[in-house]
């Protein structure tokens, strides 16, 4: 019987180590944490909330725990409709929920009282803010990086646009790390 030498363990270990921390930079799923609440603020449990992927058609569903959060995880980027059922209240449904990669969005929602069959519909509204984190993050489609005015198309040219960029001879230096 032969034995593995420690060098070589030793090796495949960084490799392992250095193959899984690249992963962790590469998110490309979005998360939604929310909780649900009457028009005076107190937290309902037990609300059906369900989240549809307008792009897709995919759906998901969970229920609101006993402190009336929710969470929806590795969810890929997209239009989604979130809509909330609950025993004296009105349907709430909200509609274009854009979300994009590595996004977290924390979000409360208030149902007003009445009937089930009452809906509260919203479309559109203001873009959901990650509140759930103190990240920066900036996103340009394609279509965006094509019509900027770059100087011979330079990646670091698209560096200097985003927040806490700083960009010197020597290299880009963000959020003061180069």
């Amino acid at each position: 019987m032969r034995y593995v030498t420690r060098p070589f363990l030793l090796g495949f270990v960084i490799a392992a180590l250095a193959a899984t921390t690249i992963g962790w930079a590469q998110v490309t799923t979005a998360t939604v944490y929310g909780s649900v609440q009457d028009p005076s603020g107190a937290l309902i449990p037990g609300a059906n909330v369900t989240l549809r992927n307008q792009g897709t058609g995919g759906t998901l569903t969970t229920t609101s725990g006993a402190a009336g959060e929710f969470a929806f995880s590795a969810l890929p980027v997209g239009s989604y409709t979130l809509t909330i059922v609950a025993q004296g209240f009105k349907t709430f449904v909200n509609k274009n929920i854009v979300l994009s990669a590595s996004q977290v969005v924390r979000q409360p929602f208030t149902l007003e009282l009445g009937q089930i069959t009452e809906t509260v519909s919203v479309e559109g509204g203001a873009p959901l803010i990650a509140t759930a984190s103190s990240e920066q993050r900036e996103s340009l489609t394609n279509r965006q990086v094509a019509e900027l005015p770059l100087s011979r198309r330079n990646v670091s040219e698209v560096l200097k646009l985003s927040s806490g960029v700083s960009y010197s001879g020597r290299g880009a230096r963000i959020n003061g790390m180069g």
